[in-house]
């Protein structure tokens, strides 16, 4: 294809319903929008240039191209195997055609004879788009097979024509002669084009046409814009010999054109005309793509700077005639400052001196080859005022000329100044002044890494209405898509607010920048103003939907207008993530409770509570989930978090040496989703779903509906369904704040969670609660006592089980020592133990037991009997590890099973909550997971209806100053049954061996009593500093 050609296509002259209409319904006849003219014939001795032309079949005879007259025509078949030739008849009106059906390159070929003198002239036509030649076979049958369409006379393919009938070809080619296929002898007829093609007596009479120079209209002045995004372009020229520019004044020089339809008048013959004005300097009021100025934006005119012939400016240089407008640079003037009159020259008023004529701003822009350099245009400044002569002149009055911005040579030197058509430069729209692929290179990690930032804007501070300046950019919804956003406010921490690079490409000279949540991409170009300062030129036309709020509302809704993005200026701020989970919900197991609450903002009172319906009785019932008044109505949830987290990987690029590389690793945003489950004293199984409501539902863990928990900028929540590709969804929902105004109304409807205006509006938005740290009791390791509300205290008996002692006040014996383990999470736990003996909850030894019809650890020893809480000797060998005894074995407890290292699971059954049973109490509930500790028959035990939970009284209590008749100030050694406790040895490393000298026990006692578990037979006792012991341990 041809390149020229494919350019013109996409170049807007093809757009016929844009510029059609009555006007091009009259003559001249039209192609495209353009008018067409006969090429004039050769002067003597020159040859026919290729073209490209239009062939026409002169049927009326008249040299020009006109309505009945034939256009040739030749498309190709899908699989370019096949031409088909047919003629176009023109018409009146406008023709719509296919330049590259149409178009012909007409090639002269010079022949000589066999001593080399020149003999005449043969023809080709060759077709612009498939590059196939109009060829007939020597029975004067037109060829369509298109790999037998060039000229190959051993071929029998002939595709050279002449003008004369006869043998001889001497004739040079002029408008309206026949062309005879050629042979070697004349065919004799001559080519004919009408509905078909082919060789025919009658023939045609052969002009070639071409597209007139072109003025370009409104539409394609403003789209010459486009190249920086709708904010202007460079022009790129260059003359037509080596020498240097003296005067340069224009390169890298950034225009804008803007265009005013017609005269503006400003009264007192004073105007400003209608033509196309460039600026190199214009309020921030004109950025976007509407470049008419209009009556009422004269003000805004007068502030713009603008390109202008310098009246004064002529450098006298002799191939320049001043007396006729040639010579004059180029200079910037503003708008303000020009001279409007456009009355006669006798008048005071008109244009003298120093002062800019407003229409030495004024241009009409040509193309003057339309059909093989659509995007090469002249500057022709058709009424300029230049001072030309002091002669007679003493007030420097000016004289009204015209001319094009050209070209002129004198010695060695070029001048780009005034000049006639013949020397008028061809200009092209470029963007020189953009950071080009090195220069974007810069913004790129030079490790593998990925290169994010924060964008903000800082341009449109003058502007009256919406504006981005000093937004934060962001992503939203819109139309069912993503678009760009900004807002006020922002998280740096926040994906939402994070691009990482993820393409650069040096020939465009564009970046590309992804939005790390939602993989919304845009690609634009930069031009750095002062450092770290870049104006924005967008690659397609792009808009931003800037935060704003009408303050003559009296709610102050926010609201989002579309500005253009194109020629805003922004700062790249670098951010690196340590936290691939920021702004999204990531609780450590067992990190406690919550509660949904629904407020205006973080400072403001809860308006309402969500909680699940209840019945008449208060049981929670498979129904909506509501907003309540009353805290007490109101539903906690534990939230059970997936095993691993999702996922959105972005691609990105690094720079490594002067490379720029696609890493092999992706950036990563990760978050995992929770099941919400109703935590209730009588229902187990209830979940929050969503399908057409947002409810509670019978499932469990694995079949529950999962949520996206994303923290919001004001401190609430967005809780997101999860689903496929659900964060780079832009129609995704969440559950947003029902219109509430009444207690027991729905809490909860389904709302895109990309509609910014809701989630940054006054109305009221979800805050989830955690469990207060006030609730629990202090997280310190301490002595205490556990005293029943009813009477008594919590002791360990005789069979290590735990037991209700009826006593007035705690004594020694009554008094537990408690750890603290999970301190760092809202609701600590605590290990609660007396005399190296640590609380726990028999569930599984009672589980494993009464499957061999042993009910020691079932309450009142029965099969259907709870499993009871007991003491089990151990040692804490860490926080999270727990040494005890099983089955006679030293075994290691951790929170999960480890088979390799022979750790089993479950420490969680050592662990308690001990909380305040509620607010304003001075009464503790001990919790472990969703079951509270009860009691029956003086035994306590597991109980999930909290109704059953004992109260208790917690008291601090002193360290005993002797635990079971042991001195303090003496180490000792006691067997136990499965354990040794020793005493006085704190701070000092204790080693257990057994007969054989093998080592069970190796660890630093931290306190004067503590209990080792260890295994049964004789075992050897070595206490630092002191003598090694037998014990013999049942």
């Amino acid at each position: 294809m041809n390149k020229k050609i494919s350019t013109l296509l996409t170049a807007g002259l093809l757009v016929v319903s844009s510029l059609g209409g009555s006007v091009w319904a009259q003559t001249p006849l039209t192609v495209n929008g353009i008018e067409l003219e006969t090429v004039a014939d050769p002067a003597a001795k020159a040859t026919w240039k290729s073209g490209p032309y239009f062939v026409i079949a002169d049927v009326d005879n008249d040299g020009v191209a006109s309505a009945n007259d034939v256009l040739l025509k030749v498309t190709a078949s899908g699989d370019g195997k096949t031409l088909t030739y047919s003629g176009v008849t023109l018409t009146a009106s406008d023709q719509s055609l296919d330049l590259e059906e149409t178009a012909w390159n007409f090639l002269e070929s010079p022949q000589k004879d066999a001593l080399g003198k020149a003999n005449g002239y043969l023809y080709s036509l060759q077709n612009i788009g498939t590059g196939k030649y109009l060829t007939f076979d020597d029975s004067n049958q037109l060829i369509t097979d298109a790999s037998k369409s060039s000229h190959d006379a051993e071929k029998d393919q002939f595709a050279r024509f002449a003008v004369d009938a006869s043998d001889n070809h001497d004739s040079q080619f002029n408008q309206k002669d026949d062309l005879y296929l050629y042979t070697g002898v004349s065919s004799g007829n001559p080519l004919q084009i009408s509905a078909s093609v082919s060789l025919n007596s009658s023939g045609s009479k052969i002009i070639l046409c071409k597209l007139k120079t072109k003025t370009l209209g409104d539409d394609e002045v403003a789209a010459l814009n486009d190249v920086m995004g709708g904010e202007g372009f460079n022009l790129d020229f260059k003359a037509d010999n080596k020498y240097s520019w003296k005067n340069d004044n224009l390169s890298k020089v950034n225009l804008k054109a803007f265009y005013v339809k017609s005269d503006i008048d400003l009264e007192n013959d004073m105007a400003i005309p209608a033509g196309v004005y460039f600026a190199t300097a214009y309020p921030e009021e004109l950025n976007g793509t509407d470049v008419e100025i209009t009556e009422n934006m004269v003000e805004l005119f007068y502030q713009c700077t603008f390109l202008a012939i310098d009246p004064k400016g002529n450098y006298d240089i002799n191939k320049a005639d001043r007396a006729n407008g040639v010579g004059y640079e180029l200079t910037t003037v503003q708008g303000s400052e020009m001279n409007f009159f456009t009355g006669a020259r006798t008048s005071d008023d008109y244009s003298s001196g120093d002062e800019v004529y407003v229409g030495n701003a004024c241009f009409a822009i040509e193309v003057p080859d339309p059909m093989t350099a659509p995007e090469s245009y002249n500057i022709v400044a058709s009424d300029i005022h230049v001072f030309v002569s002091a002669d007679k002149n003493p007030t420097e009055k000016h004289n009204a000329k015209n001319g094009y911005i050209g070209v002129v040579t004198d010695q060695k030197e070029n001048y780009l100044v005034t000049t006639t058509v013949a020397d008028a430069l061809s200009f092209a729209t470029t963007n020189s002044t953009l950071m080009d692929g090195d220069d974007l290179a810069a913004f790129l990690q030079k490790e593998d890494a990925p290169s994010i930032y924060t964008i903000q804007f800082v341009s449109g501070e003058k502007k009256e209405n919406e504006t981005e300046y000093k937004q934060y950019l962001t992503i939203m919804e819109n139309a069912s898509a993503f678009a760009l956003a900004s807002t006020v406010e922002y998280d740096e921490a926040d994906p939402m607010y994070q691009f990482v690079v993820t393409a650069i490409d040096k020939t465009d000279k564009t970046i590309t920048f992804t939005n790390r949540q939602t993989q919304k991409s845009f690609e634009i170009s930069l031009y750095e103003n002062k450092e770290g300062i870049y104006t924005v030129y967008p690659a397609t036309q792009t808009n931003v939907n800037v935060e704003w709020v009408d303050a003559t509302t009296t709610n102050e809704d926010v609201e989002f207008k579309s500005v253009d993005l194109a020629n805003t200026k922004i700062v790249l701020t670098p951010y690196t993530v340590e936290d691939k989970f920021a702004t999204f919900v990531n609780r450590t197991d067992g990190m406690g409770l919550v509660q949904f609450e629904l407020a205006k903002n973080n400072d403001a009172a809860t308006a309402f509570y969500v909680g699940g319906t209840r019945d008449d009785d208060g049981v929670l019932q498979k129904d909506e989930i509501l907003a309540y008044v009353d805290a007490d109505n109101m539903t906690q949830f534990e939230l059970v978090k997936s095993e691993k987290p999702v996922n959105v990987l972005n691609k990105y690029i690094y720079l490594k040496d002067s490379r720029i590389l696609t890493s092999t690793t992706r950036d990563t945003v990760a978050y995992y989703t929770y099941a919400i489950k109703a935590f209730d004293d009588e229902i187990d199984d209830y979940y929050l779903t969503y399908s057409s409501d947002y409810e509670l539902d019978e499932k469990t863990d694995a079949t529950a509906d999962k949520f996206i928990i994303k923290n919001n900028l004001d401190g609430s929540v967005s809780l997101i369904k999860n689903g496929s590709s659900v964060l780079t969804t832009a129609t995704t929902t969440y559950a947003q704040v029902a219109d509430v105004k009444n207690d027991e109304e729905a809490a909860w409807d389904a709302e895109e969670n990309y509609d910014l205006a809701a989630k940054i509006s006054t109305s009221l938005k979800t805050f989830m609660v955690e469990e207060t740290p006030a609730v629990s009791l202090e997280a310190i390791p301490q002595h205490l006592s556990i005293e029943v509300v009813r009477g008594g205290f919590m002791t360990m008996d005789d069979n290590k089980d735990a037991r209700l002692a009826i006593a007035s006040e705690a004594g020694e014996d009554l008094t537990f020592w408690v750890d603290t383990v999970h301190s760092d999470r809202n609701i600590p736990s605590f290990y609660i133990a007396k005399g190296g003996n640590f609380l726990y909850n028999a569930i599984d030894s009672a589980d494993y037991y009464a499957a061999r019809k042993n009910y020691r650890f079932n309450m009142e020893n029965q099969a259907s009997g709870e499993a009871k809480l007991i003491f089990k000797a151990g040692e804490l060998v860490s926080s999270d590890t727990l040494r005890t005894t099983v089955d006679g074995k030293s075994v290691l407890v951790a929170e999960k099973d480890n088979a390799p290292k022979k750790i089993k699971g479950n420490l969680a059954k050592f662990q308690y909550q001990i909380i305040l049973d509620g607010n304003g109490s001075d009464e503790y509930v001990i919790r472990q997971g969703k079951k509270y500790v009860s009691q029956y028959n003086n035994y306590f035990y597991m109980d999930a209806d909290k109704k059953n939970a004992v109260r208790f009284f917690i008291e601090s209590q002193s360290a005993p100053t002797a635990n079971e008749g042991v001195t303090v100030s003496e180490v000792k050694v006691i067997a136990g049954e499965g354990n040794v406790m020793i005493t006085g040895a704190a701070g000092k490393k204790v080693v257990v061996s057994n007969i054989l000298g093998q080592v069970v026990a190796n660890t630093v006692v931290s306190s004067d009593n503590v209990t080792i578990a260890v295994p049964t037979g004789v075992v050897v006792v070595a206490v630092e500093g002191e003598a090694a012991v037998k014990a013999i341990v049942k």
